[in-house]
């Protein structure tokens, strides 16, 4: 009897440990690596202009009135009942978009 209960109480303990380690490994958070300021652009790196300033778009007239002829053409399909936008997006919002942008947006 007292063999029986001292491979159980090893192999409780055994477990435990095993258990613990696994714990251990699964929800380890590594560091942050350390990466290197690497510049992109043309040329030398310099300091990049971040300040928000206003501009302005020319597109000619011909182009926005053959954009909102499209717009007023658009053709949508009913969207599938109970479907928000996980199939693409929702036809139902998307008339609220095309609407904004023939008569709300400058």
């Amino acid at each position: 009897m007292g063999v029986c209960r001292l491979l159980l109480i090893i192999s409780i303990g055994l477990t435990a440990i095993g258990i613990g380690f696994i714990y251990n490994k699964l929800t380890y958070v590594p560091p942050l690596p350390k990466l290197e300021s690497t510049w992109w652009g043309p040329g030398q790196p310099h300091n990049v202009d971040k300040s928000i300033r206003p501009f302005k778009i020319n597109v000619p007239k011909k182009e926005l009135d053959d954009l909102n002829i499209q717009l007023q053409q658009v053709k949508l399909t009913p969207p599938l009942e109970g479907i928000g936008f996980q199939y693409g997006f929702n036809t139902d919002y998307l008339k609220k978009v095309v609407d904004f942008w023939r008569t709300k947006y400058n």
